[in-house]
């Protein structure tokens, strides 16, 4: 076979071959959904002051080290009946201590600028943190604790402890 042959069926072979490796994985994002427990103290939802149910979804990426940004949207209601319930999206910051080892465990802290939607808007800021354990590269368990207040009021809370399912 002759030189130019033979280098144009190595160009084409050998990155076929190699196209199905899978390089680490450096994803700088992922998705979730999540349902939360909790309880409320008012916080704009008149059948919502005790227990709550909360289910939602969302999305974090980060840009530097584990500095990001997320939003999510989701609806709650009270515990016995979802009706009179409302909606809440949220922007905010989030860090997640990475290791550098090949832990699988990715604690977090998350924090913002909520929106409740009923019979009015109603803005609030949140907080909280947890942890996602990814059980496959793509697939993990997502553990939270958050906490939504509205920034007319602090003495109205919604605490909630989330379990969700996280994906790349």
């Amino acid at each position: 076979m002759k030189k130019p042959a033979l280098f144009l069926c190595l160009s084409v072979l050998v990155p076929a071959l190699l196209w199905g490796q899978e390089a680490e994985n450096k994803s700088h994002g992922h998705g979730y959904v999540f349902f939360a427990p909790g309880a409320a103290t008012t916080f704009g939802c008149r059948s919502c002051t005790s227990g709550t149910l909360h289910f939602g979804g969302g999305g974090e990426g980060t840009f530097y080290r584990g500095l990001g940004i997320g939003g999510e949207i989701g609806y709650i209601g009270a515990m016995g009946s979802l009706d009179g319930g409302l909606g809440l999206g949220s922007i905010n910051g989030v860090y997640i201590f990475r290791s550098h080892g090949k832990s699988k465990l990715e604690p977090f802290i998350t924090g913002g600028f909520s929106v409740a939607i009923a019979n009015g808007i109603l803005g609030a800021a949140n907080f909280g943190g947890g942890i996602q354990y990814w059980r496959r590269k793509r697939v993990g368990l997502r553990l939270e604790f958050r906490d939504h207040f509205p920034t007319q009021s602090f003495s109205d809370h919604l605490f909630e402890g989330r379990v969700g399912f996280a994906f790349r």
